[in-house]
């Protein structure tokens, strides 16, 4: 009892410092560069068997490898292509409590539509405010009234460290509809349920060995990008 007062109060509190200091840059896809070298048979294995006529047919497009490997830019080539809204949240250290990582997830949902979250938010003000779970129940039962095919992106995932913020996306990828597809990139394996989700055919891997560049690729990156005659 005494811990669901506390996450109250540390939720009702956070939420009053975070809800008018949303930095709107980190919803933004970053802008490929020129110079990118393509991948496409990236691209299409992340399409691959992905849409179906009930909606996506994963729930997770898991993309995992050190730092280096062009996590971002190959999730940035392939979402680009996407015909679909695309969301994009890009994490950082300061994202690790409960109630700015709610407040943010529900922004990035207000670019589809301007009144998602709003049950949420209302919650989050109450002195007493519910269970994580309830809050981002009432997140997905907006998201469900879209039904738009949308893909959500979390970027650099390994900057979260809080158990509870873990414990809420893993019931948001549960409990998300079928016309939502989340891709977390993150240079470490995230504690999500991924190994359950991969042996129900709800996600695909991404990792180092996929990213790394082919033979081909190494040449045209040498080639033309670098003006390297192998």
């Amino acid at each position: 009892m005494a811990q669901s007062a506390a996450w109250m109060f540390l939720i009702y509190n956070l939420f009053v410092t975070t809800e008018t200091m949303l930095l709107k840059t980190k919803l933004n896809m970053p802008v490929l560069r020129e110079s990118l070298v393509r991948r496409k048979r990236l691209v299409d294995q992340m399409n691959a068997d992905l849409l179906t006529e009930e909606g996506f047919a994963r729930k997770l497009t898991l993309i995992s490898a050190p730092a280096g490997y062009g996590k971002t830019t190959a999730a940035v080539e392939w979402l680009s292509e996407h015909e679909g809204q695309v969301l994009w949240f890009s994490l950082d250290e300061e994202d690790n409590d409960p109630a700015r990582f709610i407040t943010y997830l529900a922004a990035v949902f207000q670019a589809v539509d301007a009144d998602i979250g709003a049950q949420t938010m209302q919650m989050m003000r109450s002195p007493a405010p519910p269970a994580a779970e309830i809050l981002i129940t009432a997140l997905i039962n907006d998201i469900a009234a879209i039904q738009s095919p949308v893909i959500l992106a979390l970027d650099d995932y390994h900057f979260i460290q809080t158990a509870r913020i873990h414990e809420m996306v893993s019931f948001f990828l549960e409990h998300q509809p079928n016309h939502l597809h989340q891709v977390v990139l993150t240079r470490e394996d995230p504690l999500l349920p991924v190994s359950r989700m991969l042996s129900r055919g709800q996600a695909l891997e991404i990792r180092q060995e996929d990213l790394r560049f082919t033979a081909r690729e190494s040449e045209e990156f040498l080639g033309q990008k670098m003006g390297v005659k192998l």
